[in-house]
């Protein structure tokens, strides 16, 4: 068996690897994939699988490798992750990407105006990985807090690289007594944020 392009995927089921290589060389030889890269996949997998997450949602698709380090997980919780993208093309090649690596059972991708179908989500929602269009994630975070629950992990990429002004949503996440918020130094940065309890839903 050759070997994989990143250490990371040894920590995969072995029937999942070809197809999480293939799906890194993609998105490493392409200037329109935002993906994380595989220290930030396994992190993602890793939470989703200490939290035991049943119910994730993913605002951002894109080629589909973090829906991919994310499914990975709930196969073995039980789960089922929801993930959303704007553009129908990476989302199909996303499906693509999940049946291949037998996973698909455990997604739907769904493809739209992201703030638009977050108004049919149902909770209560454990998991949540933010890494669609930088400006709205405050908004994202906050069409989605009611339907979280007590303890649900939510983590918001790229607060390193690229550079975007993050001002606004650190001081509300990190300024929430409701809401248990840190930078986490892997990959392009991530967010981790926690919700504390059900009296911290509302945001009061």
């Amino acid at each position: 068996m050759s070997e994989s392009l990143a250490d990371e995927h040894r920590l995969i089921d072995s029937r999942h690897r070809p197809t999480f290589d293939a799906v890194l060389a993609l998105v490493r030889a392409r200037d329109d994939a935002w993906a994380v890269p595989p220290e930030g996949g396994a992190f993602l997998h890793a939470l989703a699988l200490a939290r035991s997450a049943r119910n994730a949602v993913e605002l951002g698709t894109s080629y589909g490798y973090s829906t991919l380090w994310i499914a990975a997980a709930l196969q073995q919780t039980g789960g089922r992750l929801t993930t959303f993208d704007r553009e129908p093309r990476k989302a199909e090649a996303a499906r693509d990407h999940l049946r291949q690596a037998g996973l698909s059972d455990r997604v739907d991708c769904r493809v739209g105006v992201i703030a638009e179908m977050l108004a049919s989500i149902r909770g209560p929602i454990d998991f949540v990985f933010i890494d669609a269009d930088k400006p709205a994630s405050l908004g994202y975070l906050q069409q989605l807090r009611p339907h979280l629950a007590d303890g649900a992990v939510v983590v918001t990429d790229n607060l390193i690289r690229p550079q975007h002004d993050w001002t606004e949503f650190l001081a509300a996440v990190r300024g929430d007594p409701g809401l248990f918020s840190m930078l986490v130094p892997v990959g392009n940065g991530m967010e981790l944020t926690i919700l504390r309890g059900s009296a911290a839903r509302s945001g009061t």
